[in-house]
Formats: structure tokens, sequence, C-alpha cells
């Protein structure tokens, strides 16, 4: 369990790590190569889960039996597969931003998206009873964090480095 928590935190800790050692080093140019093309690549890997998401009955059949558990699992998958690349490229600069020392904006974003998520899945619970509608509230929630997320990397990158 620990090698499993180590190896997933190991590539956002080496983009915050290449992140400050760059800016440190007044390399701005490398420190953005080095965002965006975490960010690019967290999209990518993002992609891949959003196909794994299409076939979600057959996925979620691996880890149960339970024709209900599996419908609703799927669904959920469904539901998340089109924002599966904005979570990865969101949370790549989410930890691009910590790495050049700016950490007030992505917190904001990150309670914004708690928010979000919970009020609009309380929300559509309440309207609709429909698990569908709270699953679209997460999707908009992820989304919304995501896009954000890569503005305002975009936005911080350029006040660092004069463009």
């Amino acid at each position: 369990m620990l090698a499993g928590i180590h190896a997933q935190a190991l590539p956002r800790h080496r983009n915050r790590v290449l992140d400050q050692e760059q800016r440190g080093a007044r390399d701005v140019d490398r420190v953005r190569r080095v965002a965006w093309t975490g960010a690019a690549v967290a999209a990518a890997i993002g992609l891949l889960f959003t196909a794994v998401a299409l076939f979600g009955g057959r996925w979620m059949g691996l880890f149960t039996a339970d024709p209900a558990i599996r419908d609703m699992g799927a669904l959920y998958l469904l539901c998340q597969a089109a924002v599966f690349p904005f979570t990865g490229a969101g949370l790549a600069c989410y930890f691009a931003c910590l790495g050049i020392g700016f950490v007030s904006g992505p917190f904001i974003l990150a309670t914004v998206r708690l928010i979000l998520i919970v009020g609009g899945c309380w929300l559509a619970l309440s309207l609709t009873g429909n698990a569908m509608a709270a699953f679209a509230a997460i999707a908009l929630g992820i989304a919304f964090f995501g896009a954000s997320l890569l503005i305002m990397m975009r936005a911080k990158l350029r006040q660092i480095g004069g463009r």
C-alpha cells in the first residue's frame, strides 16, 4: 500500500521539484515546458481512462457480479468519461502552480470545486432523485476545476515569464 501511494505521488513530486528548481534558476522557459508537458501527459492519460469508461460495464464487471452495482458504476464512468482529461490536466496544473509557489489560487479553486460538486449533487438529488443528474453535477464540477486551473496556470506562467 505504501509503495502504491509513493508511486502515485512521484510524478507530481517530480513536476513540483522541476518547476521550483527551474524557477529558482530563473529558467522560466523550462518551467513553462515542464508545466505544459505535465498537463499534456496527464490529459493523455485521462483520455486512456475515457476509453476504459466507454466500456464501463465490462470494467465494473471485474469488481462486482451484482448487476445493479455494475450498471450504476458503468453509468457513473460514462458520465465522467468526457472530463477525465480535465481531471488529469487540472491536477497537473494544480501541482505545477504549487511548484512555482502559487498556492492560494489552486486552493480556492479546489474549494469551489468541492462546493460545486456537493451543492450540485444535493440539488440534483433533491429535484430529480436521479443518480445521472448527480453524476452530471460531479462532471461539471471537475470540468470547471480542470479548465479553470489551465487558465490560471497560463496566466501565472505569463506573469512570471513576462509573456
